[in-house]
C-alpha cells in the first residue's frame, strides 16, 4: 500500500511538473504570436509610409529642416530689427522739414541769389548788401550741409531697404528648400511632415520593441522547435497519464494514513534490523559452542602463560621506571655543578661560530632548557626560534662543550655528519679555522657529500665499492 502511494504520488508530482511546462509553452506560443503580429503590423505601416523609407533618410530630412527652421528665425528676427530701423530713420527724415527745404535745390536756389543779390548791391550801396552778401554765404553753407545730412539718411533707408529686400528673398529661397526637402517626404507642410514624422519613429519603435522581445523569448530557438517542444510535452504527459491506473488511485491515502503507515513501515524495519542482530549474536554462540574440552583447556594455558608474560613485562617496567628516575636525579645533580661551565663552554663556541651575533647563553637545569639572548628583539629566546643556520650553530657548540664536560681531559674521537650544510660562508670559515685548530688534540672525522672541506682535510677517504685514500 505505501509502495503504490509513493508511486502515484511521484506520478502525480510529474503530471504536475509536465502540465506546468506545457502551459508554459502554451504561454509562450501566445506571446511570440503577439509579438510577430505587432511587428508585421509595425512594418506594415512602415512600409505604407510614402516618402518614409528608412531612420537614416528620415533623419537627414529632419537636419535640413531643422536647420532651415533656424535660418529663416534668424532671417525674420534680423528683418523686424531692420523694419524698425527703417521706420525710425523715416520718422526721423519726416520731422526735419525745415532741414528739407534747406537741402532741396529750392532752398539752395533761394541762398544763392540772396548772395548773388548781395554782390550786385554792394555796389550801390557796399553796407546794406554786404549783410545780404553774408546772410546768403550762411544760408548756402545751411543749405549745403543739409542737403548732405538729406543724402546720408536716404542713404542709410536705401541699405536698410536693400537688406530687407534680400532677407525677403532669402526666406523665398528658404521656402523653395522647404518645399523640396518637403518633396523628398511627400509632404506638403512642415506640420504634416513633423505628424509623420512621429508616427514613422513611433511605430519604428513598436517593430523594434517586438522584435528584441520576440528575440528574448525565442532564446535562439525557432517557433518550429518550440511547437515540436510542445508535442513532446504532450506525449509525456499522455505517457504519465496511463501510468496513474485505476489501481493506484483506489490506493489514495489520506496524508495521516500516509504518515502512520510510513511509519509502521519503519518500525518494521527497525524491529527486523533487531532481529538480524540477534540472528547474527546467536549463529556466533552456536559456533562457539562447538569448540571441544582440549580447545579450552589448551586457551586456558595459553592464558597462564600471557599472564605470567605479563607479570613479568611489568616487573621490567617498575624496574625501568626506578632506573629512569636515578637518572632524571643523577643528570639534573651534574647539570647543576656544571651549569655555569656549560653556559660558558656554550657561549664561547656559539660566540665564534655565529661571528659574534649571539653572545649570551643560559641553561635552565629543571628541564634542560637554553635560550639564547637576541639583540635584534631584545630579550631571550629559544635556539628553535633562531634562523636555520643559528640553530645548527648552537647544538654545534653545545655538542661540544658537553664532551669538554664529560670527558675532562680525555680526548675522545669527533664524529660529525656534514653539520655546516646551514652556515653562512663567513661563519663556515671561522667554524673551519676552528676545528683545523681542534684537530691538533681530537681525531675529527667528518661525513659529507660534497668537497666543501677538502682544503682543511688532512685526509679525505671516498666511499665507493672501492674505498680510495686521496
Amino acid at each position: 500500500m505505501l509502495d503504490k502511494n509513493r508511486q502515484r504520488k511521484e506520478i502525480e508530482a510529474s503530471i504536475q511538473r509536465l502540465t506546468k511546462d506545457y502551459g508554459g509553452i502554451e504561454k509562450l506560443l501566445i506571446n511570440v504570436k503577439t509579438l510577430r503580429e505587432d511587428s508585421e503590423r509595425a512594418g506594415k505601416a512602415l512600409r505604407a509610409a510614402e516618402g518614409f523609407r528608412d531612420k537614416q533618410e528620415i533623419s537627414g530630412l529632419r537636419r535640413e529642416l531643422d536647420a532651415a527652421q533656424n535660418r529663416r528665425g534668424i532671417i525674420e528676427k534680423d528683418s523686424a530689427q531692420r523694419e524698425q530701423e527703417l521706420a525710425e530713420a523715416k520718422g526721423k527724415l519726416g520731422r526735419r522739414k525745415s532741414l528739407v527745404f534747406l537741402g532741396s535745390a529750392k532752398g539752395i536756389a533761394t541762398a544763392t541769389a540772396i548772395l548773388a543779390g548781395g554782390v550786385v548791391g554792394v555796389i550801390v550801396d557796399r553796407f546794406y548788401f554786404l549783410s545780404l552778401i553774408i546772410l546768403g554765404a550762411a544760408l548756402l553753407a545751411v543749405a549745403m550741409w543739409a542737403r548732405n545730412a538729406l543724402i546720408r539718411d536716404k542713404t542709410s533707408i536705401s541699405v536698410i531697404e536693400g537688406r530687407i529686400q534680400d532677407m525677403k528673398e532669402g526666406l523665398d529661397d528658404l521656402s523653395k528648400s522647404e518645399q523640396e526637402v518637403l518633396a523628398k517626404a511627400k509632404c506638403s507642410t512642415v506640420a504634416e511632415f513633423n505628424e509623420r514624422e512621429m508616427g514613422f519613429y513611433d511605430w519604428l519603435d513598436r517593430k523594434s520593441s517586438a522584435d528584441l522581445q520576440l528575440k528574448g523569448m525565442l532564446g535562439g530557438r525557432t517557433v518550429e522547435e518550440i511547437e515540436e517542444q510542445k508535442l513532446e510535452l504532450a506525449r509525456k504527459l499522455a505517457t504519465e497519464e496511463t501510468k496513474l491506473t485505476d489501481d493506484l488511485k483506489q490506493t489514495h491515502l489520506s496524508p495521516e494514513e500516509y504518515v502512520a503507515l510510513e511509519r509502521k513501515v519503519q518500525n518494521l524495519g527497525k524491529r527486523q534490523a533487531e532481529l538480524e542482530r540477534q540472528k547474527s549474536r546467536c549463529e556466533i554462540i552456536v559456533e562457539q559452542a562447538r569448540f571441544n574440552i582440549e580447545d579450552q583447556i589448551r586457551l586456558e594455558e595459553e592464558l597462564e602463560g600471557l599472564q605470567e608474560t605479563l607479570k613479568r613485562e611489568d616487573k621490567k617496567v617498575r624496574v625501568y621506571g626506578i632506573a629512569s628516575e636515578f637518572l632524571y636525579r643523577a643528570r639534573t645533580e651534574v647539570l647543576s655543578s656544571v651549569e655555569g661551565a656549560l653556559e660558558h663552554e656554550i657561549q664561547e663556541h656559539l660566540t665564534l661560530f655565529t661571528n659574534g651575533k649571539y653572545r649570551q647563553v643560559k641553561v635552565n637545569k629543571e628541564g634542560l632548557e637554553f635560550w639564547v639572548y637576541s639583540d635584534e628583539k631584545g630579550d631571550w629566546v629559544r635556539p628553535e626560534e633562531l634562523s636555520g643556520g643559528a640553530i645548527d650553530e648552537f647544538y654545534l657548540a653545545f655538542r661540544l662543550a658537553l664532551m669538554k664536560l664529560i670527558f675532562g681531559d680525555k680526548k675522545p674521537p669527533l664524529i660529525l655528519d656534514d653539520p655546516f650544510v646551514n652556515f653562512d660562508s663567513v661563519r663556515l670559515a671561522k667554524t673551519l679555522e676552528f676545528f683545523k685548530m681542534l684537530a691538533s688534540d681530537y681525531q675529527i672525522i667528518i661525513f659529507t657529500l660534497g668537497d666543501s672541506y677538502d682544503k682543511v682535510a688532512d685526509n679525505i677517504i671516498l666511499l665507493s665499492e672501492k674505498e680510495r685514500l686521496l
